[in-house]
């Protein structure tokens, strides 16, 4: 058969009316359209989705704000008070307000007075993780006064550490061989203390 009968013959079964019987088609794969979705990565979000950060709440003072009652008294409720301790001056400051003979003293004003060569953080360090010495935070009326005679070398009150100067003066013998040592040393020196039948006790000094 020549070409161009085949050319005839194929466009005539083209052209001849549907039949009804079903067409069977090979090789056919259905095209589906997928819509274009907008991706966003997770690890950054639209700014409109972050929620805002939520400031942290300020440390409260260990020492209680002073309640407002009414005080015929003349006196100011904290005032600075100069004590002798081992022949130096430390300035003081009252706990309680009103009350004179319970008295407290900056971490900084002690090291500088009486311990000059050790650090306010060693000096931290020793009275409260090896003497168990409770340290403070002032409250805000404490903080105004140190900070008005010149006793503040910190813009915080978490920053400003206090203890009792009972609670210093009981520690003492204990604290100025201590602040010399290091951790290791420190260690050493409290098991041999209870290999002697227990950790010396404070003597109280003026």
């Amino acid at each position: 058969m020549s070409q161009g009968s085949s050319l005839v013959n194929i466009a005539d079964r083209t052209q001849q009316p549907y039949s009804g019987q079903p067409v069977h088609l090979r090789n056919f794969r259905p095209v589906v359209t997928v819509p274009q979705l907008e991706v966003t990565a997770v690890s950054s979000p639209p700014s409109s989705l972050v929620p805002p950060a939520v400031p942290l709440n300020p440390l409260r003072p260990n020492i209680p704000e002073r309640t407002w009652a009414c005080n015929t008294s003349k006196n100011a409720a904290y005032k600075i008070q100069k004590v002798k301790f081992q022949g130096r001056v430390l300035h003081c400051i009252n706990a309680k307000p009103y009350i004179y003979s319970d008295l407290m003293v900056t971490l900084h004003d002690f090291v500088k007075t009486v311990l000059p060569m050790c650090s306010v953080k060693k000096c931290a360090s020793v009275l409260n993780t090896y003497l168990k010495t409770e340290l403070f935070y002032g409250n805000s009326e404490q903080f105004t006064v140190l900070r008005e005679n010149g006793l503040l070398r910190a813009m915080y009150p978490d920053e400003t550490q206090m203890a009792s100067l009972k609670d210093v003066r009981q520690a003492w013998p204990q604290l100025k061989e201590l602040v010399l040592k290091n951790d290791e040393e420190i260690q050493r020196y409290q098991s041999a203390a209870a290999a002697a039948g227990g950790p010396a006790k404070r003597q109280r000094t003026s």
